[in-house]
């Protein structure tokens, strides 16, 4: 008996066991979302069913439930529950905000569902889930803010993802519009260029010649690969980097007329200061560099002597070259380009402009009739000038004499004893100035007795000039006309070097006391001995004759090999060489001049007298 119990209780155990089985596995869910593997942001729909082999389920609720860390997480958080609000319901929905589960991690969600006894318990999981809620972050490498650009403009960016990453298609979106003339130009999608780990570089090439010169707003959309719970693409969007550039193809306002401070094929030396007005209406002037080539001198003809930045000073742009002395900037003509660069790098170089460099001033001649004047005499002088007209004949070097610009002191005053320089000036057109000078001496007659006159033979003599000690020691040099001389002193004894004669090569010296005199063609050196011994006393040079006077040295020496000469009379006239005119002149006044002469004159009259008187007695 108890043995048939128990079969019978195992057999109805099997059977509810079998039952309970079969319902379980007839009784099937499916999630139709999420998807496994899927990529989503802000909101996700649940949509879950549930379906009875061999009866409807009368399901109380559906319950959600995630884990995440890793793949195959347990599902045991409660995300939100369904209820059921109809009889034997199959299919659940709802959308669920995830905005506050954190990013960039793997999720498993669970939808059981409940239909009030434990043992009627349903679930079917989702794994691999990945939440994202955070837009890329954009990095701008070019154009950067408020830059300037003109040809071909390269955007390029860098869009990092940590989270979801980014696709190669459709991830990025440059939109340029046009600030000054209003208009959306252009809505591109960029190019994947290169891709490393969780960031890609995108970029766009475009001609900015399509694009009139104004202000532009570059925004750059980037967007990840997270869906919505509608399906939607770019959720996660970054858009907010937005900024202004400058698309400039207009070269700036330059040309020739431009210049200041010089003008074309001008004069200048020293220092030059160059100036030009330059403008740009959208990018604005960047730099402005003077490019200076040579244009005649020797091994420079045609090149680059100079690429000089101006500086800004106030409306223009200027650089000051200083050209004196400077070994790159020789005398001779000079191009001068400016390269006026905007911030967009247009160039604009037409304007050019020649000028001459002159830093060589004329070369000056500065002469007088005589160095030496007596006080009264007249001097002359003069001056003039030449400039250099070096280099080719279309471009001569020189900047030319500029006569309006000689100065100079044409008769030098005589009127007292001393010596003066006395300079001369003169400009070129350029404005190089040279000077030439010339020194005067002005000295008294000679007058040894303090009487006037000349010494010995003052009726011949015009002019006698005193030499001093240390003068002819060292050499001194005068213009004498015919009949004029200097005098000096060998062994405290006065004598006199003397022009008799004249002619437009030679020239008659004469030397007394000792009367000595010798005819000296130009460039002769005569050595006179004067105190009756064997040693030569001085030299007289005769260095030059012009304007019918002789230019002569004399110079006291001391050299062996004279021939003694008569001792010096005690008064001295011209020898016979000086003319018969002062020859007689001093015989007479030496005649007069001797007591003898009277005492012999008186004896005769008194001869006279009484042979008168005894002739008559007879």
């Amino acid at each position: 008996m108890n043995r048939k119990v128990g079969l019978v209780l195992g057999i109805i155990t099997s059977v509810i066991a079998l039952s309970l089985i079969a319902y379980l596995v007839l009784a099937s869910v499916a999630v139709l979302v999420p998807m496994t593997e899927g990529r989503y942001s802000d909101t996700i729909r649940f949509n879950c069913t549930i379906a009875d082999g061999d009866a409807p389920i009368n399901a109380t609720n559906v319950t959600i439930l995630y884990g995440y860390g890793a793949a195959g997480a347990n599902a045991s958080t409660v995300l939100v529950v369904i209820a059921n609000y109809s009889v034997n319901a199959t299919s659940f929905s709802t959308v669920v905000n995830i905005s506050g589960l954190p990013d960039a991690t793997t999720y498993n969600f669970t939808c059981m569902f409940l239909n009030g006894t434990p043992d009627r318990q349903v679930y079917k999981s989702v794994a691999n889930i990945t939440i994202d809620n955070t837009p890329p972050i954009v990095t701008t490498l070019s154009p950067v803010p408020n830059g300037n650009y003109s040809g071909v403009l390269n955007i390029t960016t860098i869009v990092t993802d940590t989270a979801l990453g980014l696709t190669s298609n459709k991830s990025v979106f440059f939109n340029i519009t046009n600030i000054t003339v209003a208009g959306n130009f252009s809505f591109i999608n960029a190019s994947n260029i290169t891709a490393g780990g969780s960031y890609f570089n995108y970029s766009l090439t475009t001609n900015t010649s399509y694009y009139p010169d104004g202000t532009y707003a570059l925004h750059i959309y980037a967007n990840d690969t997270a869906s919505n719970a509608t399906g939607g693409m770019r959720t996660n969007l970054n858009s907010a980097t937005n900024f202004t550039f400058i698309i400039d193809n207009t070269i700036p306002d330059s040309n020739s007329t431009d210049f200041s401070g010089i003008v074309a094929n001008g004069n200048y030396s020293g220092s030059i200061t160059i100036n030009i007005s330059v403008h740009d209406l959208t990018a604005g002037i960047n730099s402005v560099y003077f490019n200076i080539t040579n244009k005649t001198a020797a091994g420079l003809l045609g090149k680059q002597v100079g690429f000089l930045k101006a500086t800004l000073t106030g409306a223009g742009y200027r650089y000051s070259l200083n050209a004196s002395g400077n070994t790159s900037y020789p005398d001779g003509v000079y191009n001068i380009t400016a390269y006026v660069n905007d911030s967009a790098g247009n160039v604009n170089n037409s304007a050019k402009i020649q000028i001459k460099i002159d830093n060589t001033g004329p070369v000056l001649t500065y002469t007088c009739d005589t160095y030496a004047p007596i006080l009264g005499e007249t001097v002359t002088c003069g001056c003039s000038g030449t400039d250099s007209a070096t280099g080719n004949a279309s471009y001569p070097d020189g900047s030319g004499e500029n006569a309006s610009t000689i100065s100079y002191t044409a008769s030098p005053p005589t009127t007292e004893t001393g010596t003066t320089d006395y300079t001369c000036t003169e400009s070129d057109y350029a404005g190089a100035t040279s000077t030439a000078s010339v020194t005067i001496t002005v000295e008294g007659n000679y007058n040894p007795s303090g009487t006037g006159g000349a010494g010995g033979g003052e009726s011949y003599w015009t002019s006698t000039t005193a030499v001093s000690s240390e003068q002819f020691t060292a050499g001194y040099t005068r213009q004498l006309s015919s009949k004029q001389r200097v005098s000096v002193k060998v062994n405290s004894t006065d004598h006199f070097v003397g022009v008799t004669a004249l002619t437009s090569t030679t020239a008659t010296i004469n030397v007394s006391s000792t009367p000595q005199q010798k005819t000296m063609s130009v460039g002769e050196e005569w050595k006179v001995e004067v105190t009756g011994d064997t040693y030569y006393d001085l030299s007289a040079k005769l260095n030059s004759i012009a304007n019918n006077k002789a230019s002569l040295t004399v110079k006291s020496i001391h050299e062996a090999g004279a021939t003694p000469t008569a001792p010096p009379g005690e008064e001295e006239g011209a020898t016979a060489g000086e003319g018969a005119g002062a020859a007689a002149a001093t015989a007479a006044k030496s005649l007069l001049s001797s007591v003898w002469f009277w005492v012999i004159v008186v004896i005769v009259i008194i001869a006279v007298i009484a042979f008168v008187v005894l002739r008559k007695k007879q």
